[in-house]
């Protein structure tokens, strides 16, 4: 039986000038705690999306393996401090806890865990987003893995044509455990896309082939405002995406986000904003958005990462960084009330605050004298 490699995700934003970028020395910190124990994998690489750090691991110790997510929970922590050092804005801001309990999960970053049997040119695409949460890729993962305007492959393989199942998560279940739902697109498209609408509640939490069972695509879901009384903002997830064969190819994975996609997020996380595809590295300053989101292309053997390629550093995607500008500013040309999220999808509870103070304040009028 071939060995498993495994593909380790975890991204948290632990402070920086304001919500723009780390600091250059809070990265610095991540790699050098890395490659100090550099026992416990076959490869690293660390990057930045707006204001998080990603640190993506390629071993073969498995999912939720308590010494890597001690080391990359320690390697946050390390950046941490030099925030602090540095008086950074909202150090440790993702870290709910600064003792380890064995695992990340459930601690503040976002984590993603594959598994798989390497196949010959085993590529996949690490999408990391900024000022948005995990249903900004519902449309995407649906075109990309869904549409035949999207994936010609879904007219040429007889294996894309058995369908791909989605693994929807309700994330309005309160528990214990998580509540999810399985759907072939084969025979489902209308169900998913009518679940998929509702991107605060049903996030796609996974993609697999129905003709191999194997997984393709895997988002993190956890969602920082119901976890933390204190937390404030959206969840900047990330995502894996298996590219080629059995898999929508590299091209076909992009390209979804040449269209524009109005996600939640933005200036403290209660907008609705045009989703900017950027180079790695990306600062965000302008109203704390647009949202953003990377794509770095890695292959991997035995557990060895390559140097990533960057997936939207190609003059196409400068002229989609424009028109994503050009909606933005429009957008906030309609404030206050046309681009800002419901009440309940709002995460800073300020305005929930102001308006409950306001109950007392109000009066019944015109009402109907009694007989």
């Amino acid at each position: 039986m071939k060995q498993k490699t495994t593909i380790s995700v975890f991204k948290a934003d632990v402070g920086g000038p304001g919500h723009m970028k780390p600091f250059p020395e809070m990265v610095r910190e991540i790699k050098t705690y890395l490659y100090g124990h550099g026992d416990l994998f076959k490869s690293a690489h660390v990057s930045t999306t707006g204001d998080d750090i990603t640190i993506i691991l390629g071993h073969s110790r498995g999912p939720n393996d308590p010494g890597i997510h001690e080391l990359c929970f320690k390697a946050f922590v390390a950046a941490t401090e030099m925030a602090k050092r540095m008086n950074a804005y909202a150090a440790g801001q993702d870290l709910f806890s600064t003792a380890f309990c064995g695992n990340l999960a459930g601690m503040g970053p976002q984590i993603i865990e594959m598994e798989v049997e390497e196949r010959g040119g085993e590529t996949f695409v690490l999408f990391c987003l900024d000022k948005t949460r995990a249903g900004a890729l519902n449309g995407a993962l649906r075109r990309m893995f869904g549409e035949v305007g999207t994936n010609t492959g879904l007219l040429h393989s007889s294996l894309m044509q058995q369908g791909y199942i989605f693994e929807v998560q309700d994330n309005y279940f309160e528990g214990p455990g998580e509540r999810v739902v399985r759907l072939n697109t084969r025979t489902e498209m209308a169900e998913l896309t009518a679940l998929l609408v509702n991107d605060d509640r049903y996030v796609i939490r996974s993609v697999m082939s129905a003709a191999t069972g194997e997984v393709g695509a895997m988002v993190s879901t956890f969602c920082l405002d119901r976890h933390s009384e204190t937390h404030v903002g959206k969840d900047d997830p990330v995502a894996l995406v298996r590219v080629q064969g059995v898999w929508p190819a590299l091209g076909d994975v992009l390209n979804p986000f040449s269209l524009i996609f109005l996600v939640a997020g933005g200036m403290r996380g209660s907008h609705r904003v045009p989703l900017m595809p950027v180079k790695v590295s990306t600062p965000v300053s302008d109203s704390d958005g647009p949202a953003v989101i990377s794509a770095q292309v890695f292959c991997t053997c035995g557990g060895v990462l390559t140097p990533p390629e960057d997936g939207f550093d190609q003059p196409t995607w400068d002229e989609v960084r424009r028109k994503t500008a050009k909606i933005a500013t429009w957008l906030r040309s309609i404030e206050p009330d046309g681009t800002t999220l419901p009440p309940e999808e709002i995460e800073y509870h300020g305005i929930h605050e102001t308006v409950k103070r306001l109950q007392p304040r109000f009066i019944v009028t015109n009402k109907p004298e009694s007989k």
